[in-house]
């Protein structure tokens, strides 16, 4: 990190909604310095302290990459001048900017903001001037009281760009009066950087606006992990061990936050849970929903069921097992129907052939999935048209709602969802009250992969309960019984250890090291050399690195940064966003759904243009060129490698991976597991024997605190939900 100092001399670039900017700095020295960042506003002749890292460009050359920008007034009359000649002010242009500060010097700004009414003696300033003068002023003199209260406060230029934009001239006032509604309102800001500013403006540790907001944070940060709710003891002992809140005021925000329906508690596993309201009506909801959807009659009506197994086996030209035909036979009479297992024991084959017969019957089918990948998977193996979960209930990015739901629902008989184990639960809540109350659904998903990245663990409580018909298919079939990769993946979801063969002819191969360092040299040279020379697989396309996490020396980050300079070596025209760094022909993923573009969290691409001089890439995502501004880059990461939970739902034709005792936090089966059913041609694993051991008998993965099981299965009762109030 360094810091400059210096005026603004030029704005080269600056958008007033992003609050991007490109400036021309002069320092003391008289050397011109560039600086990018964000500020959301700025005027020539302003005194400029920027703090950043030093970045190379290629048009632009030697930059300042600013993570803090703070704009004051200037001093010295020239760039007082310069200032008020910018434009910043309504009324005053070169002219009149001279002839105010020949008049008043530097005393120009104390009599804009003291004595206004004095700019009447400079000549041509009269009272309409003087009136539009005065009205601009203290518009701009209230943002920069406002952005230097932020910056006051330990607020870079970027978080106070994006403050002011949302709450304007009305900010200081708002964070006084509840500086934990940054947390809420604006994104990017986390509780940790709101409750900063509330301690540094005063407000007391056991205040009991810290500790409701305590309580919602930590609410969160379970959620984040994947519960639903939390118990009410571990809630307050979390909230007096990580925040030093005591117990009486936390027992008081409680209590506030029950009554306003913030929170609601339930009686569950002999335990108080809490939940906040959203995610208990949306675990209670989903019950509700599953349980009306699954009575009546199937939309299929009567149907001869022997009579279309042998159609659809004629027509396939595949014959079917027992436990195929009777998994058809559940799925064409049950109003909600479950298929699940892991892979080579042909779940594949059973959609495909309820799908055929559903269709053939003239009933209206819609294809879905959580991801991109998952929907053009199910696309490409029933050969019809699949939607994500989003798209198929129309997302409307502007209010973050669905156009599909209880009021407008789906045009449709039976729906199919794919990889359900990646379904969270408030998801699964806005699909099932679209779906009409006549339809079928049929979900399928292995239970034992990971479960959903969001809060519930839908897919295993709706079989855990057995109230919903389910088909568990456990026989490997002939053709896929000869891959190792499907073997291993059962035997290790069995516990026990995979059978390794190193011979051309493999598809599943170990290269044993204990050295982390090692391992990353191995795994990059497997990925660059020995495959592609080996075997022809293509490194960009052809294989994926998959890590248990995102730190360490083999973790997701580091691999990253030596894959992209193997493959893809550093040249001048860097790309720089924050602390990422691309370049044209980088392998890159979107860690965000952005429906503006079409574009989902995990859908990978490689960047094909550099229009520096437009600040914009162009990311090429299957055979498809989209646009990103330079503003829209923390949407996008590297890809050559990612952590296994971004592979949900993916296949890839290789699958790498590297293990280590380092990863013994995340060394789970059920990880493991994943990982390796992402591979279709080949997998191979890296590292040490002793982890892949840790991780295959760890199957002890945390329980999360749901309770949908037991709303299915009657074993609680459900309560009456008061109307949500502000608190």
């Amino acid at each position: 990190m360094e810091t400059v100092n210096g005026s603004v001399e030029h704005i080269t670039f600056h958008n007033q909604d992003t609050g991007f900017c490109v400036l021309q700095i002069i320092n003391d020295e008289q050397k011109k310095i560039c600086v990018v960042g964000k500020v959301i506003s700025v005027a020539i002749g302003e005194s400029c302290i920027a703090t950043g890292n030093w970045i190379e460009n290629k048009t632009y050359g030697r930059q300042l990459k600013a993570i803090s920008i703070q704009l004051t007034a200037p001093s010295n009359l020239d760039n007082i001048c310069k200032y008020l000649a910018s434009g910043v002010i309504e009324g005053i242009g070169p002219k009149f900017a001279w002839r105010i500060v020949k008049h008043f010097g530097k005393e120009t700004f104390d009599i804009l903001d003291n004595h206004p009414e004095r700019l009447k003696e400079v000549d041509g300033i009269g009272k309409n001037k003087l009136t539009k003068i005065c009205s601009s002023w203290q518009s701009h003199s209230a943002m920069r009281e406002t952005m230097l209260f932020l910056q006051k406060h330990n607020i870079g230029s970027t978080r106070a760009a994006n403050i002011y934009k949302t709450y304007g001239n009305d900010t200081i006032n708002i964070i006084r009066q509840n500086p934990y509604r940054l947390y809420s309102d604006i994104k990017g800001i986390g509780f940790k950087t709101a409750d900063n500013i509330a301690l540094s403006i005063g407000l007391g540790v056991n205040s009991i606006l810290r500790a409701k907001a305590a309580l919602v944070h930590i609410l969160e940060e379970f959620s984040l992990n994947g519960h639903c709710a939390v118990p009410k003891q571990i809630l307050l002992n979390n909230a007096t061990e990580t925040l030093n809140i005591q117990a009486d005021s936390l027992t008081k925000a409680l209590k506030e936050q029950l009554a306003n329906n913030i929170f609601i508690q339930q009686d569950i596993d002999n335990d108080i849970w809490i939940y906040t309201y959203g995610l208990f009506y949306g675990e209670l909801g989903t019950s509700q929903m599953l349980k009306r959807l699954n009575q009546g009659q199937h939309p299929l009506g009567q149907v001869d069921t022997q009579k279309a197994l042998n159609w659809v086996q004629k027509k396939t030209g595949f014959p079917l097992a027992p436990s195929q035909q009777d998994a058809i036979i559940k799925g064409l009479t049950s109003k909600v129907f479950v298929i699940t297992g892991g892979p080579g024991v042909g779940k594949t084959t059973l959609v495909n052939s309820l799908v055929a017969i559903l269709k053939a019957k003239d009933l209206r089918v819609s294809l879905t999935a959580p991801t991109g990948r998952a929907a053009k998977r199910l696309s490409e193996s029933t050969g019809d048209t699949a939607k994500t979960i989003h798209r198929l209930l129309e997302y409307e990015p502007t209010n973050g709602g669905f156009v599909k739901n209880n009021q407008s629902t789906l045009n449709t008989d039976v729906v199919v969802v794919d990889e359900v184990s990646m379904v969270d639960i408030n998801l699964m809540y806005f699909l099932l009250r679209a779906i009409p109350i006549h339809a079928a659904l049929i979900l399928v998903g292995d239970v034992d992969q990971l479960p959903s990245v969001g809060p519930g663990s839908v897919l295993k409580d709706i079989i855990d309960s057995q109230t919903i018909c389910t088909s568990q298919l456990t026989e490997i079939f002939r053709q896929e019984s000869k891959s190792l990769i499907i073997s291993n993946a059962h035997r290790i979801n069995s516990g026990l250890l995979p059978i390794i063969d190193n011979s051309q002819q493999s598809d599943f191969f170990f290269i044993e090291n204990n050295e982390p360092h090692e391992i990353a040299k191995i795994l990059v040279d497997v990925v660059s050399t020995r495959l592609p020379n080996k075997y022809k697989y293509n490194p960009l396309t052809d294989i994926q690195v998959l890590t248990p996490m995102n730190h360490t020396p083999i973790g997701n980050i580091a691999l990253n940064n030596a894959l992209q300079q193997t493959l893809n070596p550093k040249h001048n025209d860097a790309i720089t966003n924050a602390q990422k760094c691309f370049y044209v022909g980088d392998k890159v993923m979107q860690t965000q759904n952005n429906y503006d573009k079409d574009i989902f969290n995990g859908d990978i691409g490689f960047i094909k243009y550099h229009l520096a001089d437009e600040k914009k890439i162009i990311i090429n995502f299957d055979g498809e060129n989209i646009e990103y501004n330079y503003s829209e880059l923390d949407q996008i990461t590297l890809a050559y490698a990612c952590t296994i939970h971004k592979s949900q739902g993916s296949e890839y034709p290789v699958v790498v991976i590297p293990l280590h005792t380092q990863h013994y936090v995340m060394l789970q089966r059920n990880l493991i597991y994943t990982a390796i059913t992402r591979g279709r041609s080949a997998v191979i694993l890296i590292g040490s024997k002793k982890a892949m051991q840790m991780a295959i008998e760890n199957d002890n993965s945390q329980t999360r605190y749901c309770a949908l099981k037991h709303r299915l299965n009657g074993s609680l009762p459900e309560p009456i939900i008061k109307p949500l109030q502000k608190s």
